[in-house]
């Protein structure tokens, strides 16, 4: 079995951002335990570099477009050209949804 397999399913849900709607679609918990461990680096450059990386590695697919209607591809460079106020809440849900539950 290919260990792709096990965490193929994609989710999908709304993040509510700036008060506006945004769809994401993304693999949960298809990120690493060492970017795990790098999301809670004493660093904010290494939290910020790593939140990037993760929504990368959960294959995030959303409906955010530029100014001129061109969708916004989910790249480290477009990542890091983003503003914190619309990444957290998205990477909040990608991060809630690998929680244990219980």
């Amino acid at each position: 079995m290919r260990i792709t397999e096990l965490y193929a399913d994609k989710v999908e849900t709304t993040v509510t951002i700036k008060g506006l709607p945004v769809q994401i679609k993304f693999i949960p918990e298809a990120f690493s335990i060492d970017l795990i461990k790098r999301l809670e680096a004493p660093s904010n450059a290494e939290r910020l570099d790593a939140s990037a990386e993760m929504l990368i590695q959960s294959d995030l697919e959303w409906d955010l477009e530029d100014g001129d209607g061109k969708p916004i591809p989910v790249t480290k460079a477009a990542l890091t050209g983003m503003r914190l106020a619309i990444l957290t809440p998205i990477v909040a849900a990608i991060s809630d949804s690998a929680a244990p539950k219980g």
